[in-house]
């Protein structure tokens, strides 16, 4: 994982994987999943300028493609309202 991402939303919100046990293992599309899902609009912003808007834009199309997502559908609504807009390609 980016260590800068790690530094700056894993570290200094750890809540936000409050299901995970050691933290240093979290993967990429982990961290992206649980912003997307319980972060703020500030540790997207983290995200986006550490992994750039189409990396976090692939990822949430896996997510949603995934049988395990679990996102609430106004949060799905959102992302993908604001992925259509800022990286129309992304779908």
């Amino acid at each position: 994982m980016n260590r800068n991402v790690y530094e700056k939303i894993v570290q200094k919100k750890p809540f936000l994987f409050w299901s995970v046990g050691d933290k240093t293992k979290l993967g990429e599309r982990a961290v992206i999943e649980a912003v997307l899902k319980y972060g703020d609009f500030d540790d997207f912003l983290v995200l986006k300028q550490e992994l750039g808007l189409n990396t976090i834009a692939q990822t949430f199309n896996q997510l949603l493609k995934s049988r395990r997502g679990n996102m609430h559908p106004r949060t799905i609504n959102f992302w993908k309202l604001y992925f259509d807009r800022h990286v129309p390609q992304s779908h």
